[in-house]
């Protein structure tokens, strides 16, 4: 071959291989193949489209729902239209059984990530149309149509009712405690009132609260007190209306900050183990069930909220089995009793009345919590002779400077934040509502008030205007 012939075929070898170059351009993606986050993600959002359109599936519905603040999560819908807020997790697991049945003509084992899911449900959660929180009721009728997070089995009707009615005429204030159960149907009814039932045991409490767990399915959970650091409580109070504490022992419990905001109206942080936390509206009423009453705070917003009533042991014995049996008989006539006295007693839906007899129990814990305040009071600040005789401080305040027993006679003695804090330490007062009590009580009693004053030339936080006997 000479040197022309084999330029001649080189040049046609180059024209070959610039005509697959163009064909390989004019396909394009066609003929790229996909990465496995390509298919990963496609084929998760192949299985959200269907758990959107078509509930047959997998039985359940997947839907979003929305805050007032425009925040969204998502939830699963069954046929009777009740609600489950489903987490990243649970969703993956949805998704990765589904697709390794061979969904679509793929088949084999996927290598899924909660990313992955995470990455296409924030996705999804922007596309279309979300149901408002606020549509969503705590518990629907049945044969009713609308969103709920719980629904009865059966229509409520009036009938008779005698196991109920021989359970709460041994109540301080039955009336009450039938409004508040009634009010669990109501959307817009005051959660802050919570309700706590005293007895000594083996009279029929506990009957009460597993007839309403029962009928409330889902939306209903029995629960224990949880500790300060349990992140975690918040996510086993989604979608719950009724949290029942069978046997509460935290007395303290519903004086605390972490109580009061879980039945105040502000959104929750809810965390998930090994999901991302996030804000949500919870909507959970508090029933207690104990053989001591509570100790509650001294305010008359804390006194408002508590709904404490008494229980009487029954005259008569009789297995639980049977009891349970009975009461679970009567409950449709029972809840529909409870719906009527709350619509009669709360038709506004402002804070349920309760009766002399209930009032009654509340102030007198209010003043047993003021025996005990005074008793930690004369421990600490009745007698501080010692510590004034010897003190030099000098103290500026209101652009003056006093020396100690000058300014103590003008203005009041006064206990560094410092000391009072090892007060709170010694006499068990951790929580902040605690301190926050005692504090009303000395501001109450003996006129004190938290203030900032220079010590020696340094700004200190002090309670002035304790009271000393010299």
């Amino acid at each position: 071959m000479t040197r022309s012939d084999k330029s001649s075929g080189n040049t046609t070898n180059k024209g070959k291989r610039a005509k697959k170059e163009n064909d390989n351009n004019v396909t394009g993606i066609k003929n790229i193949k996909p990465s496995a986050a390509t298919i990963r993600y496609e084929a998760i959002m192949n299985v959200i489209n269907i758990m959107t359109q078509n509930p047959d599936v997998f039985g359940v519905k997947l839907a979003v729902i929305e805050n007032e603040d425009r925040s969204r999560f998502t939830v699963l819908i069954d046929d009777k239209n009740v609600c489950r807020v489903i987490t990243e997790k649970t969703l993956l697991g949805m998704i990765t059984k589904y697709l390794m049945t061979g969904w679509n003509g793929v088949s084999g084992r996927f290598t899924l990530k909660a990313c992955d899911a995470s990455e296409v449900m924030l996705g999804y959660m922007w596309i279309g149309e979300a149901a408002h929180f606020e549509t969503v009721k705590p518990v629907g009728q049945f044969g009713k149509t609308e969103l709920c997070w719980a629904r009865l089995e059966w229509t409520l009707r009036k009938g008779d009712t005698p196991t109920f009615d021989e359970l709460f005429g041994r109540m301080s204030d039955p009336e009450v405690v039938k409004a508040w159960i009634g009010s669990l149907f109501h959307h817009n009814s005051d959660r802050s009132q919570y309700l706590w039932i005293v007895s000594e045991g083996g009279d029929g409490k506990s009957s009460l609260s597993e007839v309403i767990v029962k009928a409330l399915g889902v939306g209903a959970t029995s629960s224990t007190i949880p500790r300060d650091s349990d992140q975690f409580w918040a996510s086993t109070l989604v979608g719950k209306r009724f949290v029942t504490f069978p046997d509460a022992g935290k007395v303290k419990f519903v004086t605390s900050d972490v109580f009061k905001s879980y039945t105040g109206d502000s959104y929750q942080r809810v965390e998930y183990k090994g999901q991302t936390p996030v804000m949500m509206k919870l909507v959970p009423k508090f029933m207690f069930l104990s053989n001591k009453s509570p100790e509650i705070g001294r305010s008359q917003a804390d006194k408002r909220r508590a709904i404490i009533v008494e229980l009487d042991k029954s005259v008569t014995y009789m297995s639980t089995n049977k009891y349970n049996e009975l009461l679970w008989n009567e409950a449709k006539h029972f809840l529909h009793d409870c719906l009527e006295t709350y619509n009669r007693l709360s038709p506004e839906h402002e804070k349920l009345p309760v009766n002399e007899a209930v009032a009654g129990v509340v102030e007198s814990l209010i003043e047993d919590g003021e025996e005990s305040y005074d008793v930690i009071y004369d421990r600490h600040f009745k007698d501080l002779r010692e510590h004034i005789a010897g003190c030099k401080n000098e103290v500026e305040a209101g652009g003056k400077k006093w020396d100690f027993q000058a300014f103590c006679v003008k203005n009041g003695f006064y206990v560094e934040a410092k000391i009072m804090a090892s007060v709170y330490k010694e006499e068990y007062l951790k929580t902040r509502g605690e301190q926050k009590d005692y504090g009303i009580y000395l501001h109450r009693k003996y006129q004190t008030a938290k203030k900032i004053v220079r010590i020696n030339g340094v700004s200190t936080k002090v309670y002035l205007g304790i009271q000393v006997h010299l």
